[in-house]
């Protein structure tokens, strides 16, 4: 259903298919999934010809990790994968919290022919990790997305602890892009830590103009006139709250 690429599609994809490493910064909607998912497909599907039979001698070992930080994005991420599935031999596993740890491990351990991605958040990851359902050792190439979120939930120590079982990118191992809404000075300082010291920068500014999947062309918003504010209130007076809100707007 796409017709046209992106920006930060047609920016990202050159730096992403190269092998090097990436730091994208691009608001929401402007079409980021797939500007990491599919340069993260081709290097599953690349390493699934060259071992053929290592989702059945290594299942749950994959060839590409993303880190999202929330359950509804790792879904998102997830759904998106699996309509491409239509066009390429890719299996995409979701581990996230909310949910049966057992049930996405059992889903891990199985044994496929096709190229394996594993899409989670960083607490759910740890503990697949732990039980030893997930193997990062394989993992060619890695993504956060969202990164800005991630920090600002506190994710930064499990972040920290699921680079440890990463293959080493200082000595080329591991392909890492880094996604992000926003560039605050956390950003830049993870950037620093996660990506190799020659890595590529695309940053589309929040009001580029995005194509949306039927053609039709929208300006987004820029995120400084988002006007944000917190009303704190009793749990019970939360919706009466919310709808008060909402009729002044």
């Amino acid at each position: 259903g796409h017709r046209r690429v992106t920006p930060v599609q047609r920016r990202c994809w050159p730096a992403a298919c190269s092998g090097g490493d990436l730091l994208a910064i691009a608001p929401p909607g402007s079409g980021k999934t797939l500007a990491f998912l599919l340069p993260a497909i081709e290097a599953a599907l690349e390493d699934q010809k060259g071992n053929p039979n290592i989702g059945k001698k290594r299942p749950g070992a994959p060839a590409v990790l993303v880190v999202a930080p929330t359950r509804e994005l790792t879904l998102q991420i997830a759904n998106v994968c699996n309509k491409l599935k239509k066009a390429v031999p890719v299996r995409a596993v979701a581990v996230y919290g909310g949910a049966s740890q057992e049930e996405q491990e059992e889903a891990l351990k199985q044994t496929t022919s096709q190229a394996l991605l594993v899409i989670g958040t960083p607490g759910r990851l740890l503990a697949v990790l732990e039980s030893g359902a997930l193997a990062l050792d394989r993992a060619k190439m890695l993504i956060l997305d969202e990164a800005d979120r991630m920090l600002a939930l506190g994710f930064e120590e499990q972040l920290s602890d699921i680079r440890k079982s990463l293959p080493d990118n200082g000595q080329g191992e591991r392909q890492t892009l880094l996604f992000s809404a926003t560039f605050p000075k956390a950003v830049l300082a993870i950037s620093k830590t996660w990506l190799r010291k020659e890595y590529a920068t695309v940053n589309i500014e929040a009001d580029t103009k995005v194509t949306l999947p039927n053609g039709e062309i929208q300006e987004m918003a820029h995120m400084s006139n988002v006007e944000q504010a917190v009303h704190v209130c009793a749990e019970h007076k939360k919706s009466r709250k919310l709808m008060k809100y909402i009729t002044k707007l």
